[in-house]
């Protein structure tokens, strides 16, 4: 096992992934955001037309597409096991109020509307925290990757 050295954060990248996953975690949640909203808001209000049916199901369906995407695609940037999924839904030879019905009944899909809802002002902080925390990550950059650079001047 190599022994490590506190400079080594500065070459393993894991430092810069870290940053990359907070600034992204705001521009993923303001498109989830939108996307969630606008959809929902356009589905129950066309609900009253026979389009907003289909349409509602759409969404529900995608709202948990897109969570369990969303921890997959963070999981990969921060480098760690992404979280099991949980499907509780079998929509296989149901019918369109079938669907509707396991979708709204099932516990996932709310789990994972509240999830892509949440992330949005947590997004909003992980921002300014980013954009913080950009010109002190900056200068130790600066100052401390001389110290990580081994020239094999003296060798043994």
């Amino acid at each position: 096992m190599k022994d490590h050295s506190w400079l080594d954060v500065l070459t393993d990248g894991k430092m810069f992934r870290n940053w990359l996953a907070l600034f992204a975690n705001f521009w993923f949640s303001l498109a989830y955001f939108i996307f969630i909203v606008g959809g929902f808001a356009l589905a129950l209000s066309l609900s009253v037309v026979i389009i907003g049916i289909p349409l509602l199901l759409f969404m529900l369906a995608t709202t948990r597409t897109i969570a369990a995407l969303d921890r997959r695609l963070m999981a990969e940037i921060l480098g760690v096991t992404p979280p099991t999924d949980f499907d509780d839904v079998d929509t296989r030879g149901a019918n369109l109020g079938e669907r509707l019905g396991m979708y709204l009944g099932s516990l996932a899909t709310w789990r994972s509307a509240a999830y892509l809802l949440v992330k949005f002002p947590l997004g909003i902080a992980s921002l300014f925290a980013s954009l913080l925390i950009l010109v002190p990550l900056a200068v130790e950059v600066l100052l401390l990757a001389p110290l990580t650079i081994d020239l094999h001047m003296l060798t043994p």
